[in-house]
């Protein structure tokens, strides 16, 4: 029997036995650790032959050391008999079966050039080929890819190990009719509140010096706006309020007034303004935000944000064009997040290298984030104006200077669908700016784009060219600026940059030219770059960075759980090689040889974690280098939800330019929060996007005895949370409306039944609605009556539970062995009565307190 079929049986069984309730001896241990429900938003591809079965000669081909899963499948609360097979990759992250789902969900597909139309009840969506993951001729889709063109909810249930989709029509391809009666909330969200309460404490000591910094955000909601604020305390003692503002929006508006870093335009500096902002689109959907320092997002603006998930406790580095920008340690919980970065003018390669916490020289994963200037056109017809005016500064940060008057302003016009002009003007210390531009799909050519700047009276250009066609692709970025264009810089600065290559499933080759002078270093270079991966476990990959010094990478997969890399650049020569034994325990070994100091180092570490994703998180790294020893250890959990703790003691025997000087030992320990403020208490708040609000809130139980964590939380059906060892629990992240909430009855303690079924709660931007369940104690009891005589069971007798007021409250008739069994009763004592017809046989008495109880037999007369 094959891995894949083993594995295949593996989860038919696991569905098996939860539904019987019996437990099953699989054929080997699940490849698979469990993680969590995963709930994805509302929010192939060439051709298809004959079978509704796409072909994908341009799709993600998926490497071989996958798993394949037989799951339930449940589509609008029907299950779908035959199940479908999904894939599992080693991260523990899932595919959907393309091929399989289209019949199922009522779909048509047809080829469209390089992609492929979905005719869908509701209309029709484009998949694109490097959205589709091929595996064995088979066509796979991500779920949150598929739930947001679907405009569905696509649920990963682990407890049922089955998918729930939910459609907005049957199966039969009927569109659902939609109800407009007026919903009326039971909760409302409070008018004004302290939602949120997030930061980090981070203290560290030395040889030498003893070092603090940390930092707390606020937020909450205030009548029709939302409000935040942050404050930082630096080592040296310096506190800092930034980012503190109110905002409002409407359909068509969005305004703020308080403090940001803004800009009018791309090739304009970046300025701090305190006053009041505005912006306006006939398409509200243009105002939509997803950083916290925007007032609407805006993937080409010079201040963005990055967030996503890493190894626990590990590094994140950001690099733009191959230089780092910035290195943060990545949170217990996974999390990562570089807030304020300025991102110069032109086509940046923007990249988050990734690392282990044990192994802080090769990088584990590395996530591109550049932006495209695609996403710059606007819709036919679309206009959007923005506007900003204060004074230039934060008055409430002595760190900055500035205090004259700011203003900024942007218009965006879509000249048709696909020309959209820009133009943007600013005043600030920097004098008086304008700028003006054209974004234009070129067709066959791509998307380009031109701009022009003037400030100080001099000027600085951009144009932007990026495509793709067939398996070619190409990126150009020319941009200058004149002597004196900035105050900060008194020669001419050129930064021109292409790139032109073709790309195949298993080999690309480019050629990179870079030419860049008037800032702090020169280069100029024309230089080719490739990536092969002869095998789906070996990929090399080799290219020159900023300064055209080249980086060579090889990744290979020894096994299903181990990895080796080589990484060979301009500052190190590195080789790392990582083996998981478990889902919770991993191991590594790394070599580093510094080529400037020409010093190697060795590490050997090894890495635990619990199941619990808030458990402890232990790593241990021996280090040696130099002659000499040293080490690198880290322990941290959860303490509280909402509340973790990180501490790290290291000795770096030798220098680098990520460490400390060779032979000082360091002690560390980072605290962080993120509590949501609800009627219940404290609770884990999670990830949230302005303008977004929560559902908070807590289980309530009649005595403090109760387990009540893990317990299922549902929005509009979808388990979205599950509670704590308290009963608390928190929604993060939904848009504003009204929900329905409810939680999973089965999953309560035997004794507790929720008097609330279902709650309609509203939901405000920047609020937590209260939602509170309470619970009553229902207890029961079982026995058996057996005859006294031959001791054997009486089948078909009548028990009889009696109340305090001689009233029977519950009855139940024996088995055919005599066995009886009520539930559905409150603490109390109660009488238990023995009929046969109206004749009295026996009885006991019976008390319930805060547990069913059992054996409460009978011994009696027969008939």
């Amino acid at each position: 029997m094959t891995n894949e079929v083993k594995h295949v049986i593996q989860g038919w069984a696991k569905r098996i036995a939860k539904g019987c309730g019996c437990v099953l001896l699989l054929l080997a241990a699940p490849p698979y650790s469990l993680a969590n429900d995963s709930t994805y938003p509302l929010s192939w591809a060439d051709e298809v032959d004959s079978h509704n079965r796409l072909t994908t000669p341009n799709a993600n081909r998926l490497r071989d050391d996958i798993t394949l899963e037989l799951a339930g499948l449940f589509i609008n609360g029907n299950e779908q008999a035959m199940g479908i097979v999904h894939i599992t990759l080693d991260d523990n992250t899932r595919r959907l079966p393309l091929d399989d789902l289209l019949p199922l969900l009522a779909i048509d597909s047809d080829a469209a050039g390089q992609s492929v139309k979905l005719t869908t009840p509701q209309g029709r969506v484009t998949l694109n080929p490097d959205e589709i993951y091929q595996y064995d001729s088979a066509n796979y889709i991500k779920p949150s890819l598929l739930a947001e063109r679907l405009s569905a909810r696509i649920t990963w249930n682990p407890s049922e190990f089955a998918w729930f989709i939910q459609l907005v029509w049957d199966a039969n391809g009927n569109i659902a009719t939609t109800s407009f009666e007026t919903v009326e909330p039971d909760v409302l969200p409070p008018r004004f509140s302290l939602s949120r309460v997030r930061g980090e404490a981070r203290f560290r000591h030395d040889n030498q010096e003893f070092q603090r910094w940390s930092f707390t955000e606020l937020s909450g909601r205030a009548e029709r706006a939302t409000w935040q604020a942050r404050h930082e305390r630096s080592s040296q003692g310096l506190d800092r309020l930034t980012n503190y503002h109110f905002q409002t929006r409407s359909d068509n508006w969005a305004s703020l007034i308080g403090h940001q870093q803004v800009s009018s335009h791309s090739l304009l500096p970046v300025m701090h303004l305190t006053g009041a902002q505005a912006a306006w689109s006939n398409r509200p959907d243009l105002l939509t935000h997803s950083g916290a320092t925007q007032l609407f997002n805006d993937s080409l603006s010079p201040i963005r944000s990055y967030a996503g998930e890493g190894p626990p406790g590990g590094t994140a580095e950001l690099l733009i064009n191959g230089a780092t920008i910035e290195r943060q340690r990545i949170s217990l919980d996974g999390l990562f997040e570089f807030t304020n970065i300025e991102i110069g003018a032109g086509l940046n390669q923007v990249e988050i290298n990734l690392f282990e916490p044990f192994a802080p020289n090769t990088p584990v994963k590395t996530l591109d984030v550049s932006a495209r200037t695609s996403q710059s056109i606007l819709p036919s017809g679309a206009t959007r104006l923005y506007a900003g005016f204060g004074q230039e500064g934060n008055p409430l940060d002595n760190q900055i200077t500035s205090h004259d008057s700011g203003s900024v302003f942007n218009v965006r016009q879509a000249l048709g669908a696909s020309l959209t002009f820009e133009g943007a003007a600013q005043n600030s210390q920097h004098g008086n700016q304008t700028a003006a531009g054209i974004i234009a799909a070129l067709g066959p050519l791509g998307i380009a784009s031109a701009s022009i700047a003037e400030s100080n009276r001099k000027q600085a250009t951009l144009i932007t060219l990026e495509g793709d066609q067939n398996d070619w692709f190409w990126r150009a970025s020319l941009r200058d600026s004149d002597d004196g264009f900035s105050r900060n810089t008194n020669v001419d600065q050129r930064d021109h940059y292409g790139q032109f290559g073709v790309r195949r499933p298993h080999w690309e080759l480019a050629l990179i030219g870079r030419e860049r002078f008037g800032t702090s270093s020169h280069t100029s270079y024309v230089l080719p770059a490739a990536r092969y991966r002869p095998t789906s476990s070996l990929t090399l990959t080799s290219r020159p960075d900023l300064a055209g010094d080249y980086q060579h990478e090889a990744h290979m997969i020894v096994q299903r759980n181990t990895r080796l890399r080589a990484r060979h650049d301009s500052s190190a020569n590195q080789l790392s090689l990582i083996h998981r034994w478990s889902s919770q325990w991993s191991s590594s070994a790394s070599v580093s040889h510094s080529r400037h100091a020409s010093q190697t180092q060795g590490s050997i570490g090894t890495r635990w974690q619990e199941q619990n994703p808030f458990g402890w998180v232990l790593n241990l790294n021996v280090l040696h280098g130099d002659n000499k020893a040293g080490f690198l250890m880290q322990a941290g959990r959860e303490l509280i939800p909402g509340l973790r703790f990180r501490g790290e003691a290291a000795r770096t025997p030798v220098h680098n330019h990520h460490s400390l000087p060779p032979q000082d030992t360091t002690a560390s320990v980072v605290v962080a929060w993120d509590f949501g403020l609800t009627g219940g208490g404290l609770t884990r708040f999670g990830s949230s996007r302005p303008g977004r609000g929560s559902l908070g809130g807590q289980l309530n139980a009649p005595s403090n005895h109760f387990d009540l964590s893990d317990i299922a939380i549902r929005v509009n059906g979808q388990v979205r949370s599950r509670t704590d060892a308290h009963g608390r629990f928190n929604v993060a992240n939904l848009e504003p409306g009204i929900y329905q909430v409810d939680l999973d009855q089965e999953g309560l303690p035997l004794a507790l039944s929720a008097q609330n079924q279902v709650i309609n709660a509203e939901v405000a931007a920047g609020a937590i609605t209260s939602v509170a369940f309470d619970s009553e104690i229902l207890l029961g009891a079982a026995g058996q009556i057996t005859d006294r005589a031959n001791k054997e069971g009486l089948s078909g007798v009548s028990v009889r539970i009696i109340d305090a007021n001689e009233q029977p409250i519950a009855h139940a008739n024996t088995n055919a062995f005599g066995y009886w069994r009520t539930d559905g009763l409150s603490p109390g004592d109660y009488q238990i009565e023995v009929h046969d017809g109206d004749k009295l046989m026996g009885q006991r008495p019976l008390r319930l307190v805060d547990e069913f109880v059992f054996q409460q037999d009978l011994e009696v007369s027969g008939s």
